[in-house]
């Protein structure tokens, strides 16, 4: 799918007039193969390449020693400039592989050419051209904290998700911050992994910075990437937790108490109720199986749990969520779909495809369950490959 110009208006109109600013995030040099697939020329090897379906890192990336690169972005950030009135723009500079550069003439001729050390240091003249473009729009420059490495951009904000060390550095060096570690904000990951009391528990500004380098950190941001996650879980998987982070944000640490915020979330979880947002109701996680990379082929695998004895909690109109988790193993392996079954026939399905593995530790599915017989034997069926 795509936003069309008039979508995006649209969008930023509807969020002004409720005080909230669109940041668009436009990913360079890496996580680009959409484009790549595209415009392939772009690219060190010239390609062909696939839109991915499923997340991950890859390895083929913007060319940077190449000229119409640095044309086609400059392109693509005019007219994204000119659709959001944001004093920001995120470029994203996450996650960038070098083994395309390292092979890639182009790219170690523009090493050469700009008597740089390495291709960290090239990553770094790629975001700070980048970012002297944007400064000639009156816009600024966001990247995740990868681009520290290699030397960071006059005016860039970092932000920080691999943990606080690189909030702490780029405040050190007196560049602005905003905060994000996946320990404490990352929304999409279970809520077993990352509850609501660990969330409330984050401390935005890190207590080995001065009181002057502290006023760099503008603030957090709760990440909700919904490449693992479908569009109707989004909302049971971002509240209460997304509450929670709201508090901290918005409050000195002095101020806040655990014990508190869990009582007056009740009269909150009425107002959720009432807006119809679907909030996380903490209902006991319970493994049911497991299997090791020796039960999984290349060719489709069915597998059947019994869950009967699972289900005395649920109710009438509950939902299901099962929760496929990569333990270990070399690769990962492909879930293609999650069915629940009442006493041998399909009542519900799930059937997005997604890869668990090493880059997506886990996927979630929703089953409604409807009416739980009491009497009824209820049973997973999940299809896998290798």
């Amino acid at each position: 799918g795509f936003y069309t110009q008039e979508d995006v208006r649209e969008i930023v109109e509807y969020a002004k007039s409720r005080y909230v600013m669109v940041v668009p995030e436009i990913e360079m040099p890496g996580h680009c193969t959409a484009a790549l697939a595209s415009y392939p020329e772009l690219s060190c090897t010239g390609g062909p390449f696939e839109v991915s379906t499923v997340r991950g890192v890859h390895q083929d990336v913007y060319c940077a020693g190449n000229e119409k690169v640095f044309e086609f972005l400059e392109d693509v950030l005019s007219e994204v400039i000119e659709l959001f009135p944001a004093p920001y723009i995120h470029i994203g500079g996450d996650e960038c592989p070098k083994d395309r550069w390292k092979k890639c003439p182009k790219c170690q001729a523009r090493i050469k050419a700009e008597s740089l050390k390495d291709e960290d240091e090239l990553q770094s003249y790629f975001i700070k051209r980048i970012e002297e473009f944007l400064l000639t729009k009156n816009r600024r420059l966001i990247g995740w904290d990868e681009i520290l490495e290699g030397g960071l951009a006059p005016s860039a904000t970092v932000q920080s998700w691999r943990g606080m060390e690189g909030a702490i550095a780029a405040a050190r060096a007196g560049h602005d911050v905003i905060v994000s570690p996946t320990s404490h904000c990352y929304l999409d990951y279970t809520h077993t992994k990352t509850s609501l009391e660990k969330v409330y528990s984050f401390e935005p500004v890190p207590e080995e910075l001065t009181a002057q380098q502290a006023k760099h950190i503008l603030g957090g941001e709760g990440n909700m990437w919904t490449d693992r996650t479908a569009q109707e879980l989004v909302d049971c998987w971002v509240f209460p937790r997304l509450t929670a982070l709201a508090e901290v944000l918005w409050s000195q640490k002095d101020a806040r108490d655990w014990k508190d915020f869990t009582s007056r979330m009740q009269q909150h979880y009425q107002r959720l109720n009432i807006m119809g947002v679907s909030f996380f109701r903490p209902i006991p996680a319970r493994r049911v199986a497991r299997w090791q990379p020796r039960d999984i082929t290349v060719a489709s695998e069915i597998f059947e749990w019994d869950i009967t004895n699972y289900l005395d909690t649920l109710g009438r109109g509950r939902e299901l969520f099962v929760i496929v988790v990569y333990g270990q193993g070399k690769h990962g392996v492909i879930v293609e779909g999650v069915k629940l079954l009442e006493d041998g026939k399909e009542i519900a399905r799930d059937e997005r495809e997604a890869f668990n593995g090493w880059s997506n530790l886990y996927t979630a599915y929703r089953l409604a369950l409807g009416y739980h017989r009491p009497e009824g034997s209820y049973k997973i069926r999940v299809e896998l490959r290798g």
